[in-house]
């Protein structure tokens, strides 16, 4: 019994002795967390002030295509094939018939299952020849034939604008503090690697 109590006085006693530590630990780094969250914050605010750029949504346009290959097919039977599926596409367009019908059945796509829908897509987003046909073009005109990457054909249609927007205040800050962390711990990652070896380390 006297074993029991003495193991226990012991661990209380450690148990004690801890609490005095952390709540000693606390005291010192606690204003030093509190200025280090501070200087944090001026960090990310100095960061997001000076890149407004960055913050800018640009304009993007929900684009639909139509898409011929083998216009230029070495084998001339694919390659008229592909002239005759040219032909029906203009002419079908040209009849009326809705955009995303005629890219279902006449793409060559893949997006010809969803109708050519590509969704929202920004200037970069696009082939340069395509991108600006479609960015020039007005909500629900149907541009084309143009000249596309791999020496098809595209028609396009813009089924809705999104003007280019600048992004509120809470999502700058916040996309601010990812990027000023990360380049935190960049930082501290160098430094570590450039620091000296400490040459009175353990052997």
């Amino acid at each position: 019994m006297e074993a029991t109590a003495s193991c226990g006085l012991e661990q209380r006693a450690v148990i004690a002795g801890c609490a005095v530590v952390f709540a000693s630990v606390f005291a010192i780094t606690a204003p030093s967390s509190a200025a280090e969250s501070k200087a944090s914050a001026a960090a990310v605010e100095e960061y997001r002030s000076h890149r407004p750029a960055r913050f800018v949504e640009p304009e993007r346009r929900a684009v639909e295509e139509i898409v011929v290959v083998g216009l230029h097919h070495p084998s001339a039977f694919v390659a008229v094939l592909a002239h005759l599926r040219a032909g029906v596409v203009a002419a079908q367009l040209g009849a009326g018939v809705p955009f995303a019908a005629v890219a279902r059945v006449l793409s060559q796509s893949a997006s010809a299952p969803s109708g050519g829908k590509l969704g929202l897509r920004s200037v970069g987003e696009l082939p340069s020849g395509l991108a600006a046909a479609a960015f020039k073009a007005s909500r629900a005109e149907i541009v084309g034939p143009l000249a596309g990457p791999g020496g098809g054909l595209w028609w396009l249609r813009v089924n809705e604008v999104v003007a280019q927007s600048v992004l509120p205040v809470d999502e700058q800050r916040r996309r601010s503090a990812a990027i000023v962390a990360a380049m935190a711990a960049e930082e501290g990652r160098r430094r570590l690697i450039a620091a000296p070896a400490d040459g009175g380390g353990r052997p």
